[in-house]
């Protein structure tokens, strides 16, 4: 099953991929020079999106989920966003906080994101806490970007999200909105 689902998983993000080159090739060809570039520096950066952290599903970015089975309650609220310092290169904040009827968890991130052309590097350190407890989170991740609309982009990606105890592997599928 596992299996399966990483080769679908790789067929859509293959697929994706192609039409992106196929769409810039077709944009390339039929623009003219004089067109004004996209230009980050200066703008603020919106992401949202979903994760897949060791195999568990979680929301992840900006937003707000509330779910409920009509006995017990959990909600989470999100943003995560950063500044483009210069033209490839944001500074970043995370906030996040899941509660429900026994549990509630706050984690707060900085770190930045550097576009190495089409390729998004992701990194971010911060706390988590809960229960009483605080605990050292950290992301490193890498994906390909996927331009949507002039100031939209489609990130799948892979990574690790490392804690004081353990590195687990995340899948991420994320839009980054310049604004």
């Amino acid at each position: 099953m596992k299996k399966s689902i990483f080769i679908l998983v790789f067929a859509f993000c293959a697929t994706l991929m192609s039409a992106q080159i196929s769409r810039t090739t077709t944009t390339t060809t039929t623009q003219d020079n004089d067109d004004e570039t996209f230009v980050r520096k200066g703008r603020v950066m919106v992401e949202t999106g979903y994760n897949l952290f060791g195999g568990l599903p979680f929301g992840g970015g900006t937003g707000f989920t509330l779910l409920t089975d009509g006995e017990s309650t959990i909600s989470s609220l999100g943003f995560s966003g950063g500044y483009f310092v210069s033209e490839n290169f944001a500074l970043k904040f995370g906030y996040s906080n899941l509660s429900g009827d026994f549990l509630s968890l706050s984690g707060y991130q900085l770190g930045g994101k550097y576009y190495a052309g089409k390729v998004p590097l992701d990194f971010t350190a911060g706390i988590l806490t809960g229960d009483g407890q605080t605990d050292f989170i950290g992301n490193i991740s890498g994906g390909y970007a996927i331009e949507l609309a002039n100031n939209i982009m489609l990130e799948p990606s892979l990574g690790l999200v490392l804690t004081e105890y353990e590195a687990n592997i995340a899948f991420k599928v994320n839009f980054a909105m310049f604004l």
